[in-house]
Protein backbone atom coordinates (compact mmCIF):
# COMPACT_ATOMS: atom_id res chain seq x y z
CA UNK A 1 0.00 0.00 0.00
CA UNK A 2 1.28 3.73 -0.74
CA UNK A 3 0.60 6.71 1.49
CA UNK A 4 -3.00 7.33 0.09
CA UNK A 5 -4.14 3.97 0.43
CA UNK A 6 -3.21 3.97 4.07
CA UNK A 7 -4.87 7.33 4.64
CA UNK A 8 -8.01 5.96 2.70
CA UNK A 9 -8.48 3.18 4.84
CA UNK A 10 -7.92 4.40 8.23
CA UNK A 11 -10.23 7.32 7.33
CA UNK A 12 -12.86 4.70 6.33
CA UNK A 13 -12.25 2.99 9.62
CA UNK A 14 -12.42 6.57 11.45
CA UNK A 15 -15.97 7.71 9.66
CA UNK A 16 -17.66 4.06 10.49
CA UNK A 17 -16.53 3.44 13.65
CA UNK A 18 -15.60 7.07 15.52
CA UNK A 19 -14.85 4.99 19.24
CA UNK A 20 -12.30 2.49 17.05
CA UNK A 21 -9.16 2.17 18.25
CA UNK A 22 -6.33 3.34 15.69
CA UNK A 23 -2.35 3.23 16.88
CA UNK A 24 0.79 3.82 15.27
CA UNK A 25 4.45 3.76 16.31
CA UNK A 26 8.03 4.75 15.38
CA UNK A 27 10.85 2.50 14.93
CA UNK A 28 14.23 3.17 16.58
CA UNK A 29 15.46 3.82 20.17
CA UNK A 30 13.19 5.66 22.46
CA UNK A 31 16.22 8.09 23.34
CA UNK A 32 16.09 9.16 20.21
CA UNK A 33 13.81 11.59 17.95
CA UNK A 34 13.39 12.04 14.54
CA UNK A 35 13.48 15.15 12.77
CA UNK A 36 10.05 16.40 13.74
CA UNK A 37 10.78 15.94 17.33
CA UNK A 38 8.94 12.79 17.44
CA UNK A 39 10.14 10.01 20.08
CA UNK A 40 11.71 6.99 17.72
CA UNK A 41 10.38 3.45 19.58
CA UNK A 42 7.49 4.65 20.68
CA UNK A 43 3.39 4.06 20.32
CA UNK A 44 1.03 6.71 19.50
CA UNK A 45 -2.79 6.84 19.15
CA UNK A 46 -4.67 8.28 16.49
CA UNK A 47 -7.36 10.33 17.42
CA UNK A 48 -8.37 11.00 14.04
CA UNK A 49 -7.89 11.61 10.24
CA UNK A 50 -9.04 14.25 8.53
CA UNK A 51 -8.50 16.39 5.24
CA UNK A 52 -7.97 20.06 5.01
CA UNK A 53 -10.02 21.90 2.07
CA UNK A 54 -8.99 25.03 0.57
CA UNK A 55 -11.43 28.23 0.30
CA UNK A 56 -13.18 26.64 -2.67
CA UNK A 57 -13.70 23.24 -1.14
CA UNK A 58 -10.64 21.24 -3.10
CA UNK A 59 -8.65 18.93 -0.31
CA UNK A 60 -5.19 20.59 0.14
CA UNK A 61 -4.08 17.93 2.77
CA UNK A 62 -4.56 14.81 4.30
CA UNK A 63 -4.14 14.97 8.27
CA UNK A 64 -3.45 12.38 11.02
CA UNK A 65 -4.06 13.63 14.71
CA UNK A 66 -2.03 11.64 16.68
CA UNK A 67 -1.72 12.00 20.61
CA UNK A 68 1.30 11.12 22.58
CA UNK A 69 0.62 9.45 25.79
CA UNK A 70 4.22 10.69 27.15
CA UNK A 71 3.10 13.98 26.60
CA UNK A 72 6.77 15.18 26.68
CA UNK A 73 8.12 15.20 22.96
CA UNK A 74 6.71 17.25 20.56
CA UNK A 75 6.16 17.13 16.48
CA UNK A 76 7.73 20.32 14.90
CA UNK A 77 6.60 19.55 11.67
CA UNK A 78 3.99 21.08 9.07
CA UNK A 79 0.83 21.77 11.14
CA UNK A 80 2.23 21.01 14.65
CA UNK A 81 -0.24 23.31 17.02
CA UNK A 82 1.42 26.27 16.73
CA UNK A 83 2.10 26.01 13.23
CA UNK A 84 1.02 29.44 11.25
CA UNK A 85 -0.43 26.86 8.44
CA UNK A 86 -3.36 26.60 11.00
CA UNK A 87 -5.15 29.89 9.35
CA UNK A 88 -8.67 30.45 10.77
CA UNK A 89 -9.98 28.97 7.58
CA UNK A 90 -8.52 25.87 8.21
CA UNK A 91 -9.57 25.81 12.02
CA UNK A 92 -13.19 25.95 11.19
Amino acid sequence: QNETDTWNMLKAYDEAHGSYLLGAATVGSDTSRNSFGVANGHAFTILSVFSLRDKFGAEEYQLYMIRNPWSNTYYSGDFHYRDSKWTDHRKS
